[in-house]
């Protein structure tokens, strides 16, 4: 019987039934062998002892390596204490980076250059209005009708037209339908919204998210704090809001080309268009056009063209955090007004003496109103 002592933990066996420590797995050291026969050592000779030396060396790093990879089957923490010490470099890499980069922030729920007429199936909601749209994927042939417009036709038309039916002007095929309707989870919101501009509480609102450091609204955490649950309930039951938001739905019909979306009416006939980005469907006439930059305050430049009115609204970014809200009207005399604006979570706040509006950065520009699926 030859007993050894493991060079790890010390451990006394008998290597004639176990090869290795049968407490830690690790290795023989042939130095510290309890035997009653004595192993020779390697002589010192001049013509030998380069080669001892060499032996010795190996030996060593053999020992060494084993001693590492025992190390961590003695003690898996340290395998992850190393993996998270790495995670909380790269954790910390990207929160340095996304302080410079608001792309990290941005929702990105769609891949604008892949999407189909198949992608349109679901349903989007914007949170800011709390409206949604449910589409279908079902084609669909419609009769397209046109109903009678008082402000175009001439007073003897619309006399005769307000006893006739409205002209059919034949079919047409779409790609699906859609209902819109209002999301019952955020009319809450909008009624405490209301009621807080009903009630003139407005500055006392702004207090109370300055105080809590709220970076979107809460007018419902709001109303509660302040006990005025009762007389926001008698608001709505006295203007039957929550009534009104529930039962209201529109359905209609909707085709996509080239990333647009258009809806149109139950009588067929073109309403409004929505936009495929990567950050969500943005309805035409609520984009401020401009080139976003990836910083936490730049100076840019967007602009809302209302063609039919024949204005512009620019909404002019400044690096020390003003703003500047531009109305150019047809005669290119501007309205201005100024304000500050700070930019969180993929959102830019612009304050106006103490009103704050938020919108949303996108690949496009700013739109107050984004629906995502």
């Amino acid at each position: 019987m030859s007993i050894k002592k493991c060079s790890l933990c010390n451990a006394e066996y008998d290597d004639e039934v176990n090869s290795v420590c049968p407490v830690c797995g690790g290795g023989e050291d042939e130095a510290s062998e309890i035997s009653e026969e004595t192993t020779p050592v390697l002589e010192e000779t001049s013509e030998n002892e380069s080669d001892a030396i060499a032996v010795e060396e190996d030996a060593e790093k053999e020992n060494d390596g084993e001693e590492k990879v025992c190390a961590c089957k003695k003690n898996p923490l340290a395998v992850v204490a190393i993996i998270l010490a790495v995670l909380v470099v790269i954790a910390a890499a990207w929160l340095v980076y996304a302080k410079v980069s608001l792309s990290s922030y941005i929702p990105d729920p769609i891949n604008a250059k892949s999407f189909t007429v198949n992608d349109v199936e679901g349903t989007y909601i914007d949170n800011t209005l709390g409206v949604q749209y449910a589409f279908k994927l079902e084609p669909t042939e419609a009769e397209v009708v046109r109903e009678p417009d008082p402000a175009t036709d001439s007073a003897a038309d619309s006399a005769a037209n307000s006893a006739a039916e409205p002209e059919k002007m034949g079919t047409e095929f779409f790609d699906g339908t859609f209902l819109c309707s209002y999301n019952k989870d955020i009319i809450p919101e909008i009624i405490a919204r209301d009621y807080v501009s009903f009630s003139h509480n407005t500055e006392d609102y702004a207090a109370y998210k300055a105080e809590k450091k709220l970076k979107d609204d809460d007018y419902l955490g709001y109303v509660k704090s302040k006990d005025l649950t009762d007389e926001m309930d008698k608001f709505d039951m006295d203007n039957n809001i929550t009534a009104s938001l529930e039962a209201y739905s529109e359905n209609g019909y909707w085709k996509y080309e080239n990333g647009i979306i258009a809806i149109y009416g139950d009588n067929a006939q073109h309403q409004l268009d929505l936009f495929v980005t990567d950050n969500g469907l943005i309805q035409d006439g609520t984009l401020f056009a401009g080139k976003i930059e990836r910083k936490e305050a730049f100076n840019a430049q967007f602009t809302m063209e209302q063609i039919e009115a024949g204005t512009a609204v620019n909404i002019r970014l400044y690096k020390d955090g003003y703003f500047l809200f531009e109305n150019v009207s047809p005669e290119g005399v501007p309205s201005i007004m100024a304000g500050t604006y700070r930019i969180e979570d993929g959102k830019i706040y612009l304050n106006l003496e103490g009103n704050e509006s938020a919108f949303y950065l996108t690949d496009s520009g700013l739109t107050p109103y984004l629906f995502v699926k």
